[in-house]
């Protein structure tokens, strides 16, 4: 539905910038996700067909369903839906300011806020 140059520009930029985001949030997530962090060298290179090996590491992440952490693994899709529930409520009491209240964050949620190297923010805009 882009009919002028400039629309369809920004709408591959913003596709592009989406693309790198989810790119950037896989890698810093890998610890804990099933994404196979160290795969071994596959002796079958010249083979585009053979299947791909995985590391001891993901083998033991993916039967015990847990971190090295001990936190739950789960796919990125998961992990996004959990980051989800971390709420935000505004709560007003009668004859009273109002105010805001952070939902307590899991184990999980704090661990995927220190792979990005940032702090959970309190208010919006942080």
């Amino acid at each position: 539905h882009h009919r002028t140059e400039a629309r369809v520009r920004a709408h591959v930029f913003i596709c592009m910038l989406a693309s790198y985001l989810t790119w950037h949030l896989r890698e810093a997530w890998k610890p804990l996700t099933f994404t196979d962090g160290h795969r071994p060298e596959s002796d079958e290179r010249d083979s585009p067909v053979a299947p791909a090996k995985r590391s001891k590491s993901a083998d033991l992440k993916a039967a015990g369903k847990t971190t090295t952490d001990q936190l739950p693994a789960m796919s990125f899709t998961n992990l996004l839906a959990h980051l989800g529930t971390l709420t935000r409520n505004q709560i007003q009491l009668t004859d009273q300011d109002d105010f805001d209240l952070l939902a307590e964050p899991t184990d999980l949620q704090r661990r995927a806020f220190e792979l990005l190297n940032t702090r959970i923010p309190v208010k919006v805009g942080q």
